[in-house]
């Protein structure tokens, strides 16, 4: 009977090992970076290496290495891509090995917050309509955010005293309508500005007159 030779694989990752650079996941857009492919091997002789960047659709730049090892590396600016790919590989013995890595590349606005920022698109959004926001979900979303921070401040600092509360009330009033103006379309009297401030602060002297006279 006749035998059949096993064919041996040879696995050209064997004693190859490599990192990328930039360490980050994520990148910002308009930026230069260091991208880098660094490789060693202790049991193949490796002929070449290096490395291909592109976007989602083009080759952007490359370079290469016939040493056996070493690094790669190109200072590249990311413009305004969404994503950047490294395309590394290997070649021992005309054999070629790959491997991807991908950043996805951030614009400097998605990462600018604030409470101003975060109320100010709110208001916008009110405005257009988006996300089905009204005036009504509006006025819903200021009044939770006043109540449970009036709460857990109460809570914390131990606030007991109806002028205590009235007066952080007032102040956060104030500074939704006066320093936000985003309370301006839940005015119901157009003829005196920010009267929902006004009408507050009118209270909270009250309260504090009674504090002050008791």
């Amino acid at each position: 009977m006749g035998t059949t030779a096993a064919t041996a694989y040879d696995d050209y990752t064997r004693g190859i090992s490599y990192t990328t650079e930039p360490s980050n996941q994520t990148l910002f857009n308009n930026t230069a970076y260091n991208f880098q492919f660094n490789l060693t091997s202790s049991y193949w002789d490796v002929t070449q290496f290096g490395f291909v960047l592109k976007n989602s659709t083009t080759n952007l730049t490359s370079n290469s290495s016939t040493s056996n090892g070493g690094s790669v590396s190109l200072n590249y600016n990311t413009g305004n891509n969404s994503e950047i790919i490294m395309n590394y590989y290997w070649i021992v013995s005309g054999n070629y090995t790959n491997g991807t890595r991908v950043w996805y590349v951030m614009t400097s606005g998605e990462t600018e917050w604030s409470l101003g920022v975060f109320f100010t698109d709110l208001r916008n959004y009110t405005s257009q309509g988006i996300f089905g926001l009204t005036n009504f979900g509006l006025a819903i979303i200021l009044f939770l955010f006043i109540f449970i921070f009036t709460g857990i401040m109460s809570y914390k600092f131990g606030l007991n005293s109806p002028a205590a509360i009235s007066a952080l009330v007032f102040s956060l009033t104030a500074f939704l309508d006066v320093g936000l103006d985003i309370m301006s379309a839940l005015n119901p009297f157009d003829a005196v500005p920010h009267f929902p401030t006004v009408f507050l602060g009118l209270i909270t002297f009250g309260l504090l007159m009674r504090e002050v006279y008791r």
